[in-house]
């Protein structure tokens, strides 16, 4: 149980680790680039079809 607990805080900070390494490049990006816009909306109308040209 304990090792399972310690594999476990790993896992979490590996995480936490990564999350934090993501947040600074996209800060790096940001800072040269400037805001972009989300490309939530494009990869929403691409699922479901509307941007498709076959």
């Amino acid at each position: 149980m304990e090792r399972e607990a310690v594999e476990r805080e790993v896992r979490r900070r590996k995480a936490i680790a990564a999350h934090q390494r993501i947040v600074a490049r996209s800060e790096i990006i940001k800072s040269r680039t400037g805001l972009q816009e989300s490309s939530i909306s494009l990869i929403r109308n691409i699922r479901e079809g509307q941007e498709r040209h076959e």
